[in-house]
């Protein structure tokens, strides 16, 4: 980066802190407008705000230190400028939103987070480069399957956060084609299932991580064992 774009992006990033923390000691519909354009100079620095608040992630090694960070200090700075775009009806590309479904997502806060992972994906928002997966429901199917197992091992309930995602994957309002991640959250509502000694829901489950994974799904021999309880005829016979 040369010098000149170094300064610029410094000087972007300053004022971006500055305007974001006014925003958050003023009425709100007074100073969001303010800092939340569509076009031109304001928009450069949002996205400069949005970078500087990255960087402040990246540099914790913590996970616990990183969710801290945005449950007590970055929700809280950029729910009003989330809220403010979706207000005032606009759809474009907004980076800031898809961010903020993941940081709810990752602070526990999942019905906000689902909440506006509707919303960014009903717009068709894009995934950040940085991301693997092709759109923002993979990344919050897999950030909720990670919770629930870690819920699954410690004897906790995941409800009703793994249902939300799995209804949504089911009636297609998500498009989730990973065959690992689809094939690892039905093996999970499964195991749930098979817990709570509800025997038909974990068969159905079992069998459909079979089909969204039939090479590596894993379940052949849990679910040769419950269809033997139960009765029923062997898949794998």
């Amino acid at each position: 980066m040369s010098l000149a774009k170094a300064h610029k992006a410094a000087c972007l990033a300053a004022l971006a802190a500055g305007q974001i923390a006014q925003a958050s000691r003023d009425e709100r519909s007074s100073t969001v407008a303010q800092i939340i354009p569509t076009t031109g100079h304001p928009q450069d620095v949002l996205m400069a705000a949005l970078q500087q608040d990255q960087a402040a992630l990246h540099l914790l090694t913590d996970v616990k230190k990183k969710i801290a960070l945005k449950k007590e200090q970055l929700i809280p700075k950029w729910q009003p400028i989330i809220e403010h775009y979706r207000e005032s009806g606009a759809q474009h590309p907004f980076e800031p939103l898809v961010w903020f479904a993941i940081w709810c997502v990752d602070a526990g806060e999942f019905e906000q987070g689902i909440a506006w992972a509707d919303y960014a994906i009903a717009q068709h928002q894009k995934m950040p480069e940085r991301f693997k997966s092709a759109n923002l429901e993979s990344v919050i199917t897999r950030q909720v399957h990670d919770w629930a197992l870690e819920q699954f091992k410690a004897e906790h309930s995941a409800e009703p956060y793994i249902t939300h995602v799995v209804e949504r994957i089911e009636s297609n309002q998500w498009l989730v084609s990973e065959p690992a991640l689809l094939g690892m959250l039905f093996k999970l509502v499964a195991m749930f299932a098979q817990k709570e000694n509800q025997d038909e829901k974990a068969e159905s489950y079992f069998l459909k991580c079979v089909a969204a994974n039939p090479e590596k799904h894993g379940v052949k021999g849990v679910l040769t064992k419950l269809q033997t309880k139960m009765g029923k005829p062997l898949t794998f016979a």
